[in-house]
This record gives C-alpha cells, structure tokens and sequence, in this order.
C-alpha cells in the first residue's frame, strides 16, 4: 500500500535488500559515508585529499610479465601491487609523517575506487594535525606543487610530471580532447598564471602558477603531430616527495571544505554500472539479484575482492549506536567481542581496550567515535524521528519512560515530548533536519527530504525556509553546469523536481506553500535554454570532425549517415533505429551523424533510449539512440 500511496506501481511487492553487512554492497557504501561524516563532524574538515593510481609501468610490474605481455594481460599482478604500494603509502602517511612538515595526523579515511577497463586508484583524507595544517601559504607550497620542476637538479621529477602529470592538452591547442565539451574544459584547465599561493576569503586554496615569463618551467609535447610548449596552466597538483617515490599519477589537493568529502563519497554511494539484463521473473524490487546479476566489475575490481583485499579504510574508529523504540531492539550478545575470560578467577570481565581513566583505575576509555544512524521523517516512523530528536536533547535518560517524562509527567508519545519541550516550535528543528541531510544526502535525495518536509511537517514560513537551504539543493545542477553562483534556471530546475514529487500528493507549490511558481526559462535571445546551448556549437571543428571521420566508416554505417542525412534535409521525420553488436562502431557512427546535423546550424538533441524485449524466459537487449 506504500507503493501504492507514493504512485509507484512497480515497487508494489516484498522488498528485499542487500544489507551493509555485504562487503561493497551500496548500503555498505553508505554507512561507510556516514562513518566518514561522523570523524569529519566530531574532528572537523579534512586538510589534504590525495588520488594514488596504480601505474601499469612500475617496474615490479615489467618485470613479472612474460615476453609479449602487457599488464592488462594479467590484472592480478597491478592489484597485489598496487596492494602493497597503497600500504607502503599509508605507512609513509602515518608513521613516517613526510606530509605536513613532519607533523602527526589525526584522522583519515581512504577509500577504494576501479577503473571500467583497468587499473584500481584510491581516494584518501586526512585530517592533520592542528600545528600541522596547510593554512599558511608557505605550508601549502610545501605539500603542493603545480608546477614544471627545473630539468637540471631534478631529472627524473622532471621526466615523471612531463609524461605523467600534463593534462591534456585541450583548449584551442586540442579541442577534440576527452575533456572537452561544448568547446570548454570539463575539469577547467588551462588554469591561470599566480605568482605565488593565495588563500582567499572563503578558506579556498588558489595555487602558484609562474607563467614562462615569471620563471616558470616549459615542455614540449606532441599534440597532433605538432610540438607544443606546455606551461604550467596544465599540471595537476601534486607532491614531489610522493611523486619520486612512487613514481605513479598521485594529485594532492589542498581541502577547503567538508563538501569535498560529501561528493567524493558520492561516486561510490551511487553504485556500480549496471546492465538491464534478466530472464524469468522480474527482479526489480530485489536489491540482492540486482547486485549479483546486474553489476559490472572490472578484472582489476574482481581480483582485489577474491584477495579480499579492503576497499575501505578508515581512523579514528566509528561505532554505531542503533535507535530504536520500546521491546523493538536487536539482541545480539558476543561475549568475546567485549568480555575475556578470566581463568584465574572463573569468570567473565569487561576487555580492556584503550586508555585508563584516571578517576578510575578499572575503566578503559577508547578513542572510538559514536554515531546515531540517519532516521527519514516519514507517517511509518515518525515516533522512531522524535525519540532520535529527544536523544540530542534530553541528557543521561535512565529509560523509555523516563525519555517520556517531562517535568514530572510522562506523555503517551515521543513527538508530544518534544512539543513540550519546544523541539518542534518554529522551524528550528526543521532547519536542523535539513542541515543533517545536506551533511550525508546527494541532489535528489535532498530534495525528496525537503519535500517530506514540506509536506508532513507544515514549515511555519515555507519560503524563507526554501531561501535557506536552496543554495545545498540545487548545488547538483550547479557542480553539472561547472557554475559558481545559483542562478533562476538552476533553481527553476530545482523547483520542477520539488513539483514532481509534490503532484503524487495532490499538492502544489505555490498554491499551498507559496513558494516560486516553475517556468519555462529562456536564455537572453528568448529561446530556451537548451536550444540556446545547442546553438552555440563550432560548426567548422564539427565539419572537419566529419570530414575526418568519415572515411573510417563502413559500407554499412555509410549507409545509415546518408540516409538519416537526406531525411534531415527533407524534412521527412523519420524514426530510425540502430541495431548492433557492442564494438561494431555504433557511438562512432551517432557521433559523426550529430556532428554532420549540427556542423549545419541544426537544433540536434542526443537521447538514449533503453528497449526490453522478452520472449518466454529469454531477454535481449537493445541500445537505441
């Protein structure tokens, strides 16, 4: 009937789900994420993000393969490797200290990620030391470079940063490289010339880059064919003491806020890369069949998990302390995880784990940080919400009932405790639950909990409270149009998914809650806006993309451009579809016919479509665009 109520047919049934339990399972990911948070909330903001990739090239590597062979031949060799690199790293990390002038670390997570078709890279935090933080600019530049070293002392930094640390090159020098995209950077380089490292206002870290004119280093590289100086606006950050020793791609950024943690967490809570692939009966609301037959792992991936090798790790441990109401509780009892046996005296004591307390010498206090799991605001548990809300509030309860007891009497419900105590007065609370949210919620996620908020909870002044939180949710449509400032058709665009889920309950925007009402936005020329960034294609690198391309086709895919071509030109409105094996060419092909219909100042939108068809128990898959 939930599914039902929530106008989601397809979701009607038995759930079942993979719990976090499941090592690298999308609920495991999350509560990894959360621990994450709880180090970052109770430690502050981490201070350096390091990116280590395995390098097919090591020499350990070479070494191991047999003549004729290539590291991709045998994946095993880079992921018990990179293994022992990646120990190696965290050894040098924390105990050799050579990051932060030799200071200490208090905290760190690191967390493992796989290429689709090759090699495993790890993401690691860390939380410095406070005499150690990179807060001055002459610590920055000591643990961050993002320059060309001088050739003459340095030669084999030189030749690593050169061959292994240029980006690119794009922009005008190349602009059919991956990274571009409507004739800019996706990753924004070129990055501009700096004299030295400034700090700005807002904590944000803006590094020395020394223009050729200024001293800076220059290196020639062939880009097409053509020799070109590559200055320092192209080289990813790092560090040179890292970069000697390990001889790998390893970026070090300097961390200015703790968003940095919630959208690196983001690619990994989102999700392997799956295929709609099944036979039988469909497996839609089975978390477990769709994590055994429909996720896509790598060779590299494959083997790090029959190693059972960790992909996550992290310090300072986290506990989770499980909410739940009255006789509702788990009862899970191991005496050997928090009691020995002492045969002396034949009997069970408490383990001894971390420090003495010096008020007294028979308790032990461990560095382990506590966490409260993340409870939605829904009609199916709301009184589970409110006994959450009452433990942050209400200090050393003894029990249930004294949770419920408020100056000497005791309520019937844990929300009448919280109206008592003025928890849910105003919209404090309600601001509360969504600063919570934004701290471990992505994009829509957010926006679904602002819109359960609106809708059962009623905020006293809903627009002021859309004018608190708009800038957190709409930040996802701000990180995909690689813009700094909220802008009207960012927030529309916000404000149409918050409608979306509004129009299952029957309510409206700005009839019941007066906030803005959605439009159609157009750009400065009057046309919407995704005309208007259709129109602003190169048409002559388009034509000589084509003109390139062309010849590379087959007799077949010839074919199929000239006939989309002519019924372009007719004006027939035809409908076709492309139908092929994987590799035969067919992104190849749509690429060339979108750049021959635009390289005409022609409006062309790319969609794909995903197509099931099903006879008896065999499915087929189909891709058509």
């Amino acid at each position: 009937m939930d599914a039902v109520h929530a106008g989601d047919q397809n979701d009607v049934g038995v759930k079942i789900i993979l719990p976090s339990t499941i090592y690298g399972s999308l609920r495991f990911y999350s509560e990894a994420f959360q621990d994450a948070m709880a180090i970052f909330r109770h430690l502050g903001k981490p201070d350096i993000c390091i990116t280590f990739t395995c390098n097919p090239k090591w020499l350990e590597t070479i070494a191991a393969l047999n003549p004729g062979e290539q590291a991709c031949d045998r994946p095993y060799l880079s992921s018990r490797i990179f293994k022992l690199k990646f120990d190696t790293l965290m050894d040098d990390l924390l105990k050799l200290k050579i990051l932060g002038g030799g200071g200490g670390m208090k905290a760190h997570t690191a967390t493992m990620q796989f290429q689709k078709r090759g090699l495993p890279y790890v993401h690691i935090l860390l939380i410095m030391d406070a005499e150690c933080k990179p807060k001055t600019t002459e610590m920055i530049d000591n643990s961050v470079s993002v320059e060309i070293p001088d050739r003459d002392p340095n030669p084999k930094l030189y030749e690593l940063i050169t061959t292994q640390n240029i980006h690119g090159p794009c922009g005008n020098v190349n602009p059919k490289s991956p990274c571009m995209d409507r004739n800019k950077c996706t990753k924004n380089f070129l990055k501009s010339f700096r004299q030295s490292t400034k700090v700005t206002e807002n904590s944000y870290r803006l590094y020395m880059h020394r223009g050729p004119d200024s001293g800076g280093k220059t290196h020639i590289k062939k880009v097409n064919g053509n020799d070109l100086a590559v200055d320092n606006s192209f080289v990813v950050p790092y560090n040179p003491t890292l970069y000697l020793r390990f001889q790998a791609h390893i970026n070090v950024e300097i961390v200015h806020s703790v968003q940095a943690v919630k959208y690196l967490y983001k690619y990994i809570t989102k999700g392997q890369d799956q295929v709609l692939l099944g036979f039988g009966e469909d497996t839609e609301n089975d978390e477990i069949n769709r994590y055994v037959n429909a996720r896509y792992i790598s060779a590299s991936e494959a083997l790090w998990r029959l190693y059972g090798f960790e992909i996550h790790r992290k310090h300072a441990p986290v506990e989770k302390l499980p909410c739940h109401l009255p006789d509702q509780q788990t009862v899970l009892f191991e005496p050997e995880q928090y009691f020995t046996w002492n045969q002396k005296e034949h009997k069970w004591q408490r383990s001894k784990r971390g420090a003495k307390n010096p008020d007294d010498p028979d308790e032990f206090r461990a560095d382990t940080i506590g966490r409260i799991p993340t409870i939605s605001l829904n009609p199916r548990q709301a009184e589970l919400y409110y006994l959450r809300m009452l433990l942050h509030h209400k200090p050393r309860p003894t029990s249930f009932t004294d949770f419920k007891t408020i100056e000497g009497t005791t309520y019937d419900s844990f929300q009448e405790c919280c109206h008592k105590l003025g928890l849910l007065d105003g919209d404090t609370e309600k601001d509360a639950a969504m600063e919570e949210a934004t701290a471990i919620r992505f994009g829509p996620q957010l926006r679904l909990a602002f819109a359960i908020i609106l809708i059962y909870c009623r905020p006293a002044d809903p627009l002021a409270f859309w004018e608190k939180h708009k800038l957190e949710l709409c930040r996802d449509f701000m990180l995909r149009d690689k813009i700094g400032d909220l802008t009207n058709y960012v927030g529309n665009e916000a404000l149409s998914h918050l409608q979306e889920i509004l129009d299952n309950e029957g309510l409206d925007l700005n009839r019941d809650f007066k906030l803005p009402q959605t439009e159609v936005f157009t750009s400065t020329d009057g046309l919407p806006k995704t005309v208007h960034d259709e129109s602003q294609h190169n048409c002559e690198i388009l034509e000589q993309q084509v003109q390139q391309g062309h010849p590379k086709l087959t007799e077949e895919q010839t074919n199929v451009l000239d006939a989309i071509l002519k019924s372009v030109e007719a004006q027939k409105g035809q409908l076709f579809a492309l139908h092929a094996s994987g590799g035969t060419g067919k992104m190849h092909t749509i690429n060339l016919i979108l750049a021959a219909i635009r390289s005409k100042k022609k409006i062309t939108i790319a969609r794909a479509l995903s197509l099931w068809n099903c006879s008896d128990s065999v499915g087929s898959w189909k891709n058509s665009t």
